[in-house]
C-alpha cells in the first residue's frame, strides 16, 4: 500500500467514523501522523506489517 493510498483510506475512515481498521499484510514500515485523527477508531490491526515505530498520537 502506498503512502497516498493509506492517506486516502484514513480520510475515508475519518469521514465515515470507522471504529475498526485492518491493515494486515500491507508491509507498512510506518504510519502517518494523520492516523491520530481517527478518534472513533477502537481496533487497529497490523498483523504482518513491518512497523519500525508508531506515531505519538497512537503509541
Amino acid at each position: 500500500m502506498t503512502t497516498s493510498e493509506l492517506e486516502e483510506l484514513i480520510v475515508r475512515a475519518k469521514r465515515e467514523q470507522w471504529i475498526e481498521l485492518e491493515l494486515n499484510g500491507k508491509k507498512l514500515k510506518s504510519l502517518p501522523e494523520s492516523i491520530g485523527q481517527l478518534t472513533n477508531l477502537r481496533i487497529l490491526t497490523l498483523v504482518g506489517d513491518e512497523l519500525e515505530s508508531l506515531p505519538k498520537q497512537i503509541g
